[in-house]
């Protein structure tokens, strides 16, 4: 899956870098760099994700499970 990290610079003098991506609503990394904010996006969106999959039925769970099993064959 491919989608696109929005990065604004600091508003202000010692203010946080910001990343973000439409593609996951409510998710942001924040950081003191550019990069730090980068990295900190991919730790929100992973969290994000880990909490959407918590949702699904566990039917749901397991079918998401055996379909990456056998990609993986």
């Amino acid at each position: 899956m491919e989608f696109d990290i929005f990065i604004n610079p600091p508003e202000e003098k010692g203010g946080k870098w910001i990343a973000f991506s439409m593609a996951f609503p409510g998710c942001k990394g924040t950081g003191n760099t550019k990069e730090e904010a980068i990295k900190n996006f991919k730790i929100s969106m992973e969290n994000c994700i880990k909490a959407l999959l918590t949702l699904l039925p566990e039917e749901s769970n397991e079918n998401n499970k055996d379909n990456k099993d056998n990609k993986d064959n």
